[in-house]
């Protein structure tokens, strides 16, 4: 699929996940994301890592459906309201 890797600065993502399903994945077969960390939250979790291509991590997020939140950064979580604005339309 591409769209993973790019020369500029890495930056932290920090997700809210929920979904005992996702969460037992994630455990189960930890995405090889640089500094990836999960921590379980009561029914949810917050998980870490370090990315630099948003394209590739869209497309990641955007499989987790409604039980993703990015948090973090700004400008991820706006691209992928953007994305499931356009789906909306769409459907």
């Amino acid at each position: 699929m591409g769209g993973w890797a790019s020369a500029e600065e890495p930056y932290e993502v920090v997700i809210r996940l929920e979904g005992a399903h996702w969460i037992q994945a994630m455990e189960e077969a930890r995405p090889d994301f640089p500094g990836f960390n999960l921590e379980k939250k009561g029914c949810h979790a917050i998980v870490r890592f370090r990315a630099n291509q948003p394209i590739g991590l869209m497309r990641w997020i955007l499989q987790l459906g409604p039980c993703a939140e990015v948090l973090e950064p700004e400008s991820l979580r706006e691209a992928v309201r953007e994305d499931v604005e356009a789906l909306r339309r769409l459907y």
